[in-house]
């Protein structure tokens, strides 16, 4: 929490009138969104209070914003903590979606015979062999983000295309 947040601070301490610091009244917020995404069944419920504490602050900077007009500063709270849930869902629908749609497909470099698709995977490095053959498996990758998956895939995919072409230059290939 930076000191130029003054709106937020002063939000804080309506949330929070009774607290000895606007520290622990941060903290307290903090676990009561982490607590409310642990119940929603959320994967991440820090990132989400994390995000809910952010887009809070964000809007509380707004000059349209009356502090004085927000009659129940928990109530102003649970608004932005369900909004971020309910994007949280629609982003894991979205990507449930992509898994599923990638689902028993097979590398576009694979050629007919699979011999230098077999030695290509060998040049990886094991826990790059494992990520890609399981991703192609369709083999639930928990606990990964799906964008950071995606940015190793296809870095792997890469050294795959290269090693693949290399593959089928060596005259005794096919």
């Amino acid at each position: 929490m930076k000191d130029d947040d003054e709106a937020f601070i002063k939000f804080l301490r309506r949330l929070y009138p009774d607290s000895p610091s606007t520290e622990h009244a941060y903290q307290a917020t903090r676990l009561t969104l982490r607590k409310y995404f642990q119940w929603k069944r959320c994967n991440d419920p820090q990132d989400l209070a994390d995000e809910t504490i952010k887009r809070l602050i964000a809007k509380l900077k707004d000059k349209d914003v009356d502090m004085d007009a927000i009659e129940s500063p928990s109530g102003y709270l649970r608004t932005f903590a369900k909004h971020v849930y309910y994007e949280s869902v629609r982003q894991n629908i979205r990507d449930e979606k992509i898994v599923k749609g990638l689902q028993g497909v097979e590398p576009s470099f694979v050629d007919e015979e699979g011999d230098c698709r077999k030695e290509c995977l060998q040049k990886l490095a094991p826990n790059d062999r494992k990520l890609i053959t399981d991703y192609y498996a369709g083999v639930a990758l928990e606990h990964t983000n799906l964008n950071s998956l995606r940015v190793r895939i296809y870095r792997i995919k890469i050294k795959l295309k290269a090693y693949y072409e290399e593959c089928l230059k060596k005259p005794n290939s096919k």
